[in-house]
């Protein structure tokens, strides 16, 4: 692996893969496998900086030659007659290059898991393959694209296809005039090209419906990328922005997550375990999935209480064990509360001391733990906090008496905090 240190080294290498490129597209990408550059101080910036934003797009102009603009995202090679009946990656005639994307879609679909006739934001489609599919599916789709080759090109592949589908030419920015809100916004191999990416995560919750939700696919979301995020600079990244003057940058997961979750988001991340390409992460407001279970509800389980006619459990003993306990449930990264709603008893009141947790592998992690005087609940729910840096399963909320215990639960709920 050759690390470059100037833009003359770089240019020697970028006529390398022209020439490779002649030969064939497996022969060119072979050819940005063998070069890098490396990253350099704004690592050790606030990556929520002006300076740090501002280092990023000096670094671009180093390597473009140029400011960024929107307006370099431009794709002047697209042929739209004969993409029309043979899009990338299909030109390339390259089994790998071709596998690979067809894997990626496959799995974003998949990932998506929408209901027939769900409306779909697709930004930044390119070539239109993900969107041809969706499209194909039955689903109402509206695909923005900032370069007018591609917007012609989706409209003919529709055509030829007889499908129907509303295709806007525009950038990232139209997301903010959005009046009606969709079941999904999907970015794929795209995200990445977004100059203000912490506006545009800022912006998603005007686009989707409650309860919907964004897919990142295909996207350069990396658990090892070295700084928080930035430009890219590994081969292929280097010649995309040399070369076409696009915007190539890359995401730490960790900072990514962080991103989402300060917006209101959780996170959950769709791996295909031999397609590394092909991860998907789907963003949902928290508030989305918080959710509520009776106390009838089989999942909420007691070793002490009584049921009663009224629809509550009733604890008015000193027995030893849990006299509630579950639901067991997946919860998504993010900040939560676990409630446990009461109703009054008949001398009006909640008697006893517990102890209170949340915990998740079988009861074998800890996620937050209290102690509760149940004479000093006067509204009826006691609450505990308790935060995740990632999804969790089998989560269940405990309660376990300190001696007697007299009091009547009606519900226990995980909230969004």
């Amino acid at each position: 692996m050759r690390t470059l240190t100037s833009i003359e080294e770089l240019d020697l290498v970028l006529q390398e893969v022209e020439d490779a490129g002649h030969i064939s597209d497996d022969a060119m990408r072979d050819v940005f496998q063998t070069f890098q550059m490396a990253h350099g101080r704004s690592s050790r910036l606030d990556p929520h900086s002006r300076e740090y934003w501002q280092g990023q797009l000096d670094l671009y102009r180093s390597i473009a030659g140029k400011e960024y603009s929107s307006a370099n995202e431009s794709s002047p090679f697209v042929d739209v007659e004969a993409a029309t009946t043979r899009p990338f990656p299909y030109y390339t005639g390259s089994c790998a290059t071709v596998g690979s994307h067809l894997i990626a879609v496959g799995h974003a679909i998949k990932c998506l898991n929408l209901a027939p006739g769900s409306t779909v934001l697709e930004l930044g489609p390119g070539w239109g393959n993900t969107t041809i599919a969706l499209a194909a599916m039955g689903f109402d789709v509206t695909a923005v694209d900032i370069e007018p080759r591609f917007c012609e090109l989706l409209k003919r592949r529709a055509d030829l296809n007889g499908l129907a589908l509303n295709v806007v030419s525009g950038d990232f920015g139209y997301i903010d005039s959005v009046t009606r809100p969709f079941d999904a916004v999907l970015f794929f191999e795209c995200f990445h090209h977004a100059s203000d990416h912490v506006a545009l995560i800022e912006s998603l919750s005007r686009a989707v419906k409650s309860g919907g939700k964004v897919l990142f696919a295909a996207e350069p979301i990396l658990a090892d990328f070295p700084v928080p995020w930035g430009l890219r600079l590994d081969g292929e990244s280097l010649w995309a922005i040399r070369r076409n003057g696009w915007l190539e940058l890359g995401f730490r997961e960790d900072y990514f997550r962080s991103a989402l979750r300060r917006a209101g988001w959780t996170v959950t991340k769709h791996l295909l375990s031999d397609a590394p390409v092909a991860t998907v992460f789907e963003a949902r407001r928290r508030a989305a999935w918080s959710t509520t279970y009776s106390a009838l509800n089989p999942v909420v389980r007691s070793q002490s209480a009584q049921r009663t006619s009224t629809g509550t459990l009733a604890i008015a003993s000193a027995n030893p064990g849990y006299f509630l306990f579950g639901p067991y449930v997946s919860v998504p990264e993010g900040d939560w509360m676990a409630v446990v709603y009461l109703a009054k008893n008949d001398v009006g009141g909640f008697a006893g001391v517990c102890t209170y947790d949340v915990c998740c592998d079988s009861g074998t992690r800890i996620l937050a733990t209290t102690t509760i005087d149940l004479q000093q609940v006067v509204d009826g729910r006691i609450v505990l906090d308790f935060s995740l840096d990632r999804e969790a399963h089998g989560v269940e909320v405990r309660l376990r008496g300190e001696g007697h215990v007299d009091v009547e639960i009606e519900s226990l709920a995980i909230e969004a905090r």
